[in-house]
């Protein structure tokens, strides 16, 4: 008997083997154009120059919020302090939020570029649709303690944080360094 593979043998190992490298020639073609849609490399972002260049108005939902980044040069803006601004888009009820308080909320987080990095809301993140709870007294980034407090239940709010009042210098996964972001925010509760 020969120990040479028959073909039924073969095929066990070629397409297998043909599969793996296929998937893995997707794999590279996918992570290269993620990587294209990552911040500019030309230099840091200005955190008082936004810009939207080619990224379009954003579509709306069912909860009210919007399924792609608000355009970060907007007349709509009202700069609060220090480079961040805010947007209310709907006021809500009740009365407002205050600094330091403990809320239950929806949100959806961007790059300026149009990335979607980070959401609560299911229709953006599958594995998400759960109200994010936190305090506004610690914990979070300056921007949303800052931008959050003076919303009422049910308003929704639109924050640009300029990247020292978000993840700084550094970034973290997902966040380039330096990177200014904008949020929706929708204010569930409040106590």
């Amino acid at each position: 008997m020969s120990d040479r593979p028959n073909k039924e043998q073969m095929m066990k190992i070629v397409v297998p083997a043909l599969a793996i490298s296929v998937a893995l020639v997707i794999i590279g073609l996918l992570i290269g154009m993620q990587g294209d849609k990552d911040e500019p490399k030309a230099g840091p972002a200005k955190p008082n120059a936004p810009t939207n260049a080619g990224v379009s108005a954003p579509a709306g939902n069912d909860d009210g919020m919007v399924d792609s980044v608000p355009p970060a040069d907007a007349p709509e803006w009202k700069d609060i302090g220090n480079g961040l601004k805010i947007w209310d888009v709907k006021e809500g009820d009740g009365e407002p939020c205050r600094p330091g308080a403990d809320v239950t909320m929806h949100y959806a987080g961007w790059l300026l570029n149009g990335t979607l990095f980070d959401s609560s809301r299911a229709k953006l993140k599958p594995d998400r649709g759960q109200a994010f709870s936190a305090s506004l007294a610690g914990g979070l980034i300056e921007g949303w303690m800052k931008g959050v407090p003076g919303m009422k239940p049910g308003g929704i709010r639109r924050l640009y944080i300029p990247f020292p009042m978000a993840y700084g210098e550094n970034g973290r996964p997902g966040i380039p360094p330096r990177a200014d972001l904008i949020f929706e925010v929708k204010l569930i509760s409040a106590r």
